[in-house]
């Protein structure tokens, strides 16, 4: 019964991380709207869009004083075989143009929809709220590029649009399963738990001080998380992928080598005994784990918070906690399986006996996701 509520329980808070982050998805977009300050129709729908949307989510592209913008607007125009109409507005979302819009229209729902849209080459048009055409690009990612150019700039530092939702979940999924199944954690919370079936004895008290390990490492690596954004927000993907791929044979090179990689380990490992008695100190041990844990298996972790960094308020936090849900499934999983058999050694017996594949399997993971960012 524990097993299946445990399990439950996990599924369910995945389940909820999962359906915020596709609810927050379209955060990662732009309202571009072309138009001139003494246009009334300009202004009232850049007002309109900052009031639902926010300020950080609507870039006006002025004429006054931008002749790139005004070139920009006239040769699209032109293209179209249009005559020349403000404002024009273009909604961007992960990086692609998904609609054009001629007119000023007031309706929030009108603009949701338009959030919604799939990316596709044939681009909707808009006169007002009224459906006109499609225009067909055959690159749309230059398309893009060229009708909103500081979206790039302003969001990137580069011309390099942020990943799709997709791409962010499969990179969280890799990168969060592949830090999971190290070593150093699972190893040390078997001790625990072997420390504390001694002194405890009770099954119940044993699960209690194992639980709240498990709480402390998730805090703690979310908290590292939340730091280590401030850090590496403004990292260029070239040097996500140098990290990853410097993680990657770190690790790879020090698990064949069977060295350890916790930093204070004997430090560590001395407050064990005490922790097992104790959910407190349990508790403790698990923060001051989490802190050691950079050179040991922190390499994911630092790449795909370089990554979730790019993205708008909330997404950012909503990602690092799917990824911490993951990081601490073995552990969960461990505790089930002890609740339910209490065999301890066998637990840590097989941990040791693939040490040095979960080493290697992780190492080659981070260097293929780092020779995957540069390459995109």
């Amino acid at each position: 019964m524990f097993r299946l509520r445990g399990l439950a329980f996990l599924a369910f808070i995945l389940m909820m991380l999962l359906s915020s982050i596709t609810m927050y998805s379209a955060s990662n977009y732009v309202f571009y709207i072309y138009g001139s300050d003494g246009c009334p129709h300009c202004t009232a729908l850049k007002n309109y869009l900052n009031s639902w949307y926010g300020p950080s989510n609507v870039y006006f592209c002025g004429f006054e004083g931008n002749s790139s913008c005004v070139e920009r607007f006239i040769n699209f125009c032109a293209d179209l075989g249009l005559r020349p109409s403000i404002p024009l507005t273009f909604v961007v979302v992960d990086g692609s143009v998904r609609a054009v819009v001629f007119g000023e229209v007031s309706s929030k729902s009108f603009w949701d929809s338009l959030l919604k849209l799939p990316e596709s080459n044939d681009v909707p048009l808009y006169f007002g709220s009224e459906l006109a055409g499609h225009i067909t690009v055959s690159n749309l990612s230059m398309f893009s590029m060229v009708m909103v150019p500081e979206y790039y700039g302003v969001r990137l530092g580069n011309v390099t649009a942020l990943l799709p939702l997709h791409q962010v979940l499969t990179l969280l999924a890799v990168l969060a399963l592949s830090d999971s199944v190290n070593p150093c954690v699972i190893f040390i919370y078997t001790l625990l738990l072997i420390a504390a079936s001694l002194a405890l004895g009770r099954r119940g008290r044993v699960i209690a001080v194992g639980t709240s390990f498990i709480l402390a490492i998730f805090i703690g690596y979310y908290v590292l998380g939340l730091g280590l954004m401030t850090v590496v927000r403004g990292f260029p993907k070239e040097l996500l992928s140098l990290i990853a791929i410097a993680f990657g044979l770190w690790i790879c090179i020090s698990g064949i080598k069977g060295r350890s990689r916790v930093i204070a380990k004997k430090s560590v490992l001395g407050l064990i005994s005490r922790a097992s008695t104790s959910t407190t100190i349990s508790f403790a041990l698990g923060l001051l784990l989490t802190f050691t844990l950079l050179p040991c298996s922190a390499g994911p972790y630092v790449v795909f918070v370089g990554i979730a960094s790019k993205y708008s308020t909330p997404m950012p936090y909503l990602l690092l906690a799917t990824y911490n849900v993951i990081f601490v499934a073995p552990l969960l999983i461990i505790s089930l399986i002890i609740w339910n058999t209490m065999k301890y050694k066998t637990v840590q017996e097989v941990i040791l006996k693939h040490n040095i594949k979960l080493s290697l399997i992780a190492g080659l993971v981070l260097i293929v996701v780092g020779v995957w960012i540069a390459l995109t």
